[in-house]
């Protein structure tokens, strides 16, 4: 891909230390830490930084400047990534990405996650399910897309509580999920959306995000 190219994205930073998923706290994994204990995410693995120039601007282009061709490409880092941490992924899971809310499915032609989830799916040789849905807010019109790293994150998790559903499903039941987002802010998005594939049956879920902010 000529807007991300092979020697480009190989300069792109891994992550080297793990940390807490709510805090910059070091932690065993990407375990939460002590303080948030209480969370029922397993753990939250990250490919990189959102501080990384390159990635940054590669994912700018792919989600807002429409270059769909990207999403293969940051896929595919991601997909790698997974496999650099498979002794800390569970040994079969269902790979879900996180849904996009209704109006920006409305005004995006895709899903980044979706596509990141299938990149991961296919190096894993786990099966990709949509399990999750996302209810519309007054947020998604008061707060422009853009501008999500902005928020101040009681904000956020004011604005996702009970934002995310999942129909009970056969497949989820008893089973490990790996949760594929884009990027790792709060963590208010991978908690919530934990909390509804639980209700729908799912035993234990891994966070597994493209950046972390």
């Amino acid at each position: 891909d000529t807007l991300l190219c092979e020697p480009c994205a190989g300069l792109i930073s891994k992550q080297a230390r793990f940390k807490c998923p709510f805090c910059d706290t070091t932690t065993d994994g990407g375990r939460p830490c002590v303080v948030h204990s209480d969370s029922a995410l397993t753990r939250v693995l990250s490919a990189s930084s959102y501080r990384d120039p390159i990635l940054r601007k590669a994912l700018h282009a792919f989600k807002y400047d429409a270059a769909v061709t990207l999403g293969a490409r940051l896929g595919n880092i991601l997909a790698q990534s997974a496999l650099r941490f498979r002794t800390l992924l569970p040994e079969t899971a269902i790979v879900v990405p996180m849904p996009l809310s209704p109006l920006k499915n409305r005004l995006r032609p895709f899903n980044q996650s979706l596509a990141f989830a299938h990149e991961v799916g296919a190096a894993l040789d786990f099966p990709v399910n949509r399990a999750l849905a996302r209810r519309f807010t007054f947020w998604d019109i008061l707060v422009p897309s853009h501008a999500h790293l902005e928020h101040t994150d009681h904000a956020r998790w004011f604005s996702l509580e009970r934002t995310f559903t999942s129909a009970p499903d056969a497949a989820l039941q008893n089973a490990d999920i790996i949760l594929i987002d884009d990027v790792l802010t709060s963590g208010a998005n991978l908690e919530m959306a934990d909390r509804a594939l639980k209700t729908a049956g799912a035993r234990k879920v891994t966070g597994l995000v493209l950046a972390r902010a």
